[in-house]
């Protein structure tokens, strides 16, 4: 990486065979809720087991289908990551909520994404909990701890931290 081009980068770009996606460089949000406590979001699995949940790599969709049921407020989570805008090749990319796999992807990727954001002088993502796009329940949604890489199940009323993502 030539350091040349730190204020250039927007974030690091992670691919996988099942996902593809950007992490914002700085954005972050400490305090925050999921939303929609009591809401079931139409169009959105109910995910109860932490294993298949895993397996849900639809974060920009999901995005767009919690935004619908719950509006774009910037107070919940997909409202404040979709406020967020990057440039990428002339391109504005608007934010979301990633799924609780993308997460996951990240997470498996742990070392080579802290590296990345730290030689592109980005912030480094928190250990806390990360809220998911992903539903477990009306009252639930999943989220990842990135210090610890565990997966919990937490009430949408909580506050977790959030971090924009982009479709890559």
């Amino acid at each position: 990486w030539d350091t040349a081009n730190n204020s250039k980068a927007v974030g690091v770009a992670v691919i996988s065979d099942k996902c593809s996606f950007i992490i914002d460089k700085t954005n972050s949000n400490d305090s925050i809720q999921w939303g929609g406590y009591g809401t079931d979001v139409p169009g959105l699995s109910n995910i109860t087991d932490n294993t298949e949940a895993k397996l849900d790599y639809n974060g920009s969709s999901n995005t767009d289908k919690i935004i619908s049921a719950l509006g774009s407020s910037i107070k919940i989570a997909v409202g404040w990551c979709k406020s967020k805008f990057i440039t990428v090749g002339g391109e504005t990319k608007e934010g979301y909520l990633p799924a609780l796999g993308e997460w996951q992807t990240a997470y498996d990727n742990k070392s080579q994404v802290n590296s990345a954001l730290s030689k592109i002088g980005g912030a480094a993502i928190s250990d806390n909990y990360h809220w998911s796009s992903t539903e477990y329940s009306s009252d639930v949604a999943w989220a990842l701890g990135w210090g610890s890489g565990y997966i919990s199940d937490d009430a949408k009323n909580y506050t977790n931290y959030c971090r924009p993502w982009y479709v890559l």
